[in-house]
Formats: structure tokens, sequence, C-alpha cells
């Protein structure tokens, strides 16, 4: 009962967060996340969940008192909730600074969140589409790098074309994020191509992209015309059906 009031205080504005992470409670709270009775789990999971949609600060006094390296163990957890819960509470870590982004990664829990994407149910993959998203939005170079090589571009490819018109925006945000990254790395080390656009062709992103522009939300139309024509010219998506590239990184989906 005392989890669950503290879930009720904490959904809401900063400031409330901020008030509940003064007492000092928030180390016992990750404590409970592997409390061996649901009744007491499930609102401590909760609880800090909306704790990490608070300021940095208050997303970071959870960082450190241990809560990641918990969740990334709760998404194996055989409880749907719970594995809904743990996703989205890494997804709001992962809308942090690039230290916390780090954290995340440190923990190997980006692995564990990509492999979900194939099994997991709908409700849960929407939840991890957020978590990369998330990550490719304040992530550095390097960081998104990483989620490149683990299987993001497979991965937000394989719900590109779902119902979800949120989703798919969110899925197209990243994309772009990713694109972006790859452009600023092309310059950086004088590549000749940007190294994520053969990346998406391969993994079937262009193909989706371009069915995308036939979508009947606006928003969702726009943007996928905005994505293939600042990174993909007709000439390019040409060179990469005919000359296909083999990159050495690995999706993490076959």
């Amino acid at each position: 009962d005392a989890c669950w009031a503290l879930c009720y205080i904490t959904d809401g504005d900063n400031e409330r967060v901020d008030e509940v992470i003064k007492t000092g409670v928030c180390m016992r709270l990750v404590e409970l996340m592997n409390h061996p009775c649901g009744n007491v789990q499930t609102p401590a999971v909760r609880t800090i969940g909306n704790m990490v949609t608070g300021s940095d600060h208050a997303t970071q006094v959870v960082v450190d008192s241990g809560a990641i390296p918990i969740l990334r163990g709760l998404l194996e957890h055989p409880k749907r909730n719970i594995k809904k819960e743990s996703a989205w509470a890494l997804s709001n870590i992962n809308a942090g600074t690039q230290d916390q982004i780090q954290r995340v990664i440190d923990s190997k829990a980006i692995p564990v969140l990509m492999n979900m994407i194939a099994t997991e149910e709908f409700s849960i993959k929407k939840e991890l589409i957020w978590a990369i998203s998330n990550a490719t939005s304040g992530g550095s170079e390097s960081q998104i790098e990483y989620l490149v090589q683990t299987g993001a571009i497979t991965g937000l490819t394989s719900m590109a074309d779902c119902h979800d018109v949120k989703i798919i925006t969110v899925i197209l945000e990243a994309f772009e994020n990713i694109l972006k990254a790859g452009q600023k790395d092309c310059i950086n080390r004088g590549l000749p191509c940007n190294p994520y656009t053969e990346i998406m062709e391969q993994a079937g992103a262009l193909e989706k992209l371009e069915d995308l522009q036939d979508h009947d939300n606006v928003q969702v139309y726009n943007r996928a015309v905005r994505i293939l024509e600042r990174f993909f010219s007709a000439e390019e998506v040409t060179n990469e059906i005919t000359q296909p590239t083999v990159f050495d990184f690995a999706t993490g989906f076959q």
C-alpha cells in the first residue's frame, strides 16, 4: 500500500517526483523491485518508472540507486506487466543524458530489448521502440553506432508497417536521428557515403519508407518523404540496388 501511495504521488509533474526523491526513499524502492511478492514488486517498479519521467536529476538519483541492472533483469520476468513497466522505465532513462544512456548500454540491456522486439506482444514492443528512439534522440554518435550494431535498424523496420500512427512517427524520428548521425560520421571520417543508408536498404527500411509515402496520415507521409529526399536520392537508391554493399555490422536479427 505504501508503494502504491508513492506510485500515485509520482504520477504527476516533476515537482511531485522531486518531493518524493527528497525523502530518500528511492534506494528502498529499487530494492523492492526484486521483492518476491508481486503485490509489492508491481507498484515498486511502477513508481521507479514514474520517477524517471521527471527531471534529469531525478533520473540520476534512480540510476545511482542501482535501478538499471534490476530493470534489465526484469525484462525477462514471467509476468507481462512487469516486463512492460521495466521496458517503459528504461525507455525514459534513455530519454535522459548521454551518461544515463551509457549506463543502460553498460548494463547489456540493449541486446535484450532488441531481441524482445521479435518475440513480445505489441503492447510491449511499443515500449521497446520508444526505448530505441529515445536513445537515438539524445545519444552520441558512438552510442547510435552501437545501437545500429546491436540491431536497431532491423528492429525499427520490423514495426514500421504497424497500424499505430504514433509508433510509426517515433520510428521515423529514430530513422532520421540515425541517418543524421551517419551523415556527421561521414564528414568526420571522410567516408564516401552515409554508412547507415546501405544498412537501412539491406534491412528493408528503404522499402518501408517508400511504402509510407502512400500513408493516410499527413505527418507520416511528410516525414517519410523528407527522409527519402534528404538521405536517399534516386541515383543513390539505384546504386544501392544494383551494387549492394556488405557491412560487418551485426543486425541482431536473421
